[in-house]
């Protein structure tokens, strides 16, 4: 269990929780230090979204107050983006923290570094929220490369959506469906293109995009493509800076 954040100053244990119309849930995606005696947060919160907050820098003692991926209830204060965090402990009920070990952590990690770098300050989306709840779970009980692979590409089908750039793969660009005997590339910026009855190394099946399609998640057997078609898909929302994350898979 994290140890309740302590307020400085003279405000008491009992004036925290009379902020309980004010508390949020949220899980920290970032932490650097910022002064010698303040840190640095980004949270990630169903009611505030990605959100910046300043916090007095944790004692030996109480380090594991800001663990990434505990969820926590927080209580922030301020108007500008760079808001200061008055209150946070993990809830009593949800307080279990995913068990995140070796690649399944590596794998996090990437989620993390992709919301901090995509998702804009302070633009709630309930959905996304308990989309990366429920990418931290499936990451920690995945057992096998295809349930990771599973798990961040449902994930980031999901956050291109929430950014405006969701990923149609029923139709073509020019608005033609997609047949299953067919082949198609794909262009971030246009979408799937018919390749008719001709195949290449950037031929994606029909069969295999109708499959992704007609889904709740992605299968098994389509995540080669649907791998292909989110990184093409991402890439010119991430830029030419890389991945930090990327070089922990090396």
């Amino acid at each position: 269990m994290i140890e309740r954040y302590k307020v400085s100053g003279t405000k008491s244990k009992r004036s925290c929780l009379s902020l309980m119309s004010e508390l949020h849930f949220a899980y920290i995606i970032h932490s650097r230090s910022f002064t010698d005696s303040k840190i640095l947060i980004e949270l990630l919160s169903s009611q505030l979204g990605r959100t910046k907050v300043v916090a007095r820098k944790p004692t030996k003692k109480n380090r594991s107050q800001f663990q990434t991926f505990q969820l926590l209830e927080v209580a922030l204060k301020g108007t500008s983006e760079l808001k200061t965090l008055i209150y946070c402990e993990a809830p009593p009920i949800k307080s279990a923290r995913p068990k995140l070990q070796g690649t399944s952590l590596f794998c996090a990690m990437y989620i993390n570094e992709i919301l901090q770098r995509l998702l804009p300050l302070e633009e709630p989306d309930q959905m996304l929220f308990e989309a990366y709840e429920q990418a931290l779970v499936n990451l920690a009980t995945a057992t096998d490369v295809s349930g990771r692979e599973v798990a961040l590409r449902v994930f980031e089908l999901n956050l291109l959506s929430v950014l405006g750039y969701a990923i149609d793969f029923g139709v073509t660009s020019a608005g033609e469906p997609i047949a299953v005997d067919k082949y198609y590339t794909f262009k971030a910026d246009i979408g799937f293109i018919e390749q008719g009855l001709r195949f290449d190394e950037t031929s994606i099946s029909g069969s295999i995009l109708r499959s992704i399609e007609q889904s709740e998640s992605v299968p098994v057997e389509s995540l080669v493509s649907a791998k292909r078609i989110t990184r093409a898909a991402l890439l010119p929302l991430l830029g030419q800076r890389p991945l930090k994350s990327r070089e922990l898979f090396k």
